[in-house]
């Protein structure tokens, strides 16, 4: 019989405080190991995701090309008659639906699409539910901004708009824009100016969903699988530069330029190489580079280092380029660079594959 409070060889020793130390080092070690492969791995499914959205808006493209023989328009003029003047187009101020707002009945969202009031501008208050309906193929996963809702000032836009008592609405970002080409231009009637667009101006939205309409696929002669369809448009990379900037662009709803259209003037992700809020180009929260869908229904991932002209600062402008408030559009551009090239949908540039495409 062993005796009661008697120890034995046999008997548990405890671990010492030195013991305890290695061990939670080890622990430590074996964490710090696995920690970026899991980080990596859940990074790899979000960029996947993220590229099978884009390939299914590329099939909503392809389904609204073959019922209406075009791709939407990127930007259209409001013609809600509270708003558009004596005159439209040519006395509206607003734009009005996006190419998101569009694609709805083709990306499997036809109730969405039936619940708006057509009659009046999407940013009407008839139609605040469907400004603050997020829709899961408009958001990247990468993108944490994306998404969610978010009350917008009726100041964007126009006093009265969204509300009757111009009150605030909700509203709800998107990850993606359409390509409208590689410079940023109005090739619009708008207002205020004459009910005309300059030759120049309409030679300059060079893109596949622009101001200009119809574009057939015809019309695309650079060929589908070298011009960009759509491209990502980060919108949790605005915070970083303030409400001001995070609470101004992507809105799903909206055919801006900055909210559903982006242009080819800034290479992807400039904000971070300009350390400005250059919020009109592609952008993305993937690290490297910005994932794009080609007017073929391909999806390619885009290194932040593709060839692009140089920009000149402090205006962020390209080099030697100066802007013809007369004409409203560009001149002086310098040679467009591979990235230029993809945003242009009949320029005719030469454009190296393995320059670009990484899926």
């Amino acid at each position: 019989m062993i005796p009661r409070g008697r120890k034995t060889d046999q008997a548990a020793r405890a671990f010492t405080l030195v013991e305890l130390l290695v061990a939670l080092s080890i622990i430590g070690i074996l964490v710090a190991l696995v920690l970026p492969a899991v980080q990596q791995a859940r990074e790899s499914a979000r960029r996947a995701q993220c590229g099978n959205h884009l390939r299914q808006l590329g099939l909503g493209l392809e389904a609204y090309h073959d019922a209406s023989g075009c791709y939407p328009p990127g930007r259209v003029t409001g013609m809600d008659p509270r708003f558009a003047g004596p005159l439209p187009p040519c006395t509206s101020p607003l734009v009005d639906k996006s190419i998101h707002v569009r694609l709805l009945p083709f990306v499997e969202q036809i109730p969405l699409y039936n619940a708006i009031n057509h009659d009046v501008s999407i940013f009407g208050w008839e139609n605040e539910t469907c400004f603050a309906t997020t829709v899961g193929l408009f958001v990247c996963p990468s993108d944490f901004a994306a998404g969610k809702r978010r009350p917008v000032a009726v100041c964007q836009f126009e006093s009265g708009v969204f509300s009757p008592d111009a009150r605030h609405a909700d509203g709800v970002l998107t990850s993606y824009a359409g390509a409208f080409g590689s410079l940023a231009v109005i090739a619009l009637p708008h207002f205020p100016g004459p009910c005309t667009v300059d030759p120049r101006t309409a030679a300059q939205a060079n893109g596949l969903l622009t101001d200009l309409s119809p574009i057939r696929r015809s019309l695309v002669t650079d060929g589908l699988s070298h011009t960009l369809a759509v491209v990502e448009h980060s919108v949790s990379r605005h915070r970083r530069w303030g409400e001001e900037i995070a609470g101004r662009y992507g809105w799903w709803v909206a055919g801006h330029v900055g909210d559903t259209l982006a242009v080819g003037m800034f290479p992807p992700n400039a904000d971070a190489r300009y350390r400005a809020p250059l919020v009109a180009g592609a952008a993305s929260m993937h690290p490297g580079g910005v994932i794009v869908l080609m007017a073929d229904g391909s999806v390619h991932f885009v290194h932040d280092t593709i060839d692009s002209w140089a920009i000149e600062e402090p205006r962020f402008n390209p080099a030697g380029a100066r802007y013809d408030p007369d004409t409203g559009s560009w001149r002086g551009l310098p040679t467009a660079g591979v990235w230029q090239r993809l945003f242009t949908r009949s320029g005719g540039e030469v454009v190296d594959e393995s320059a670009f495409a990484s899926r």
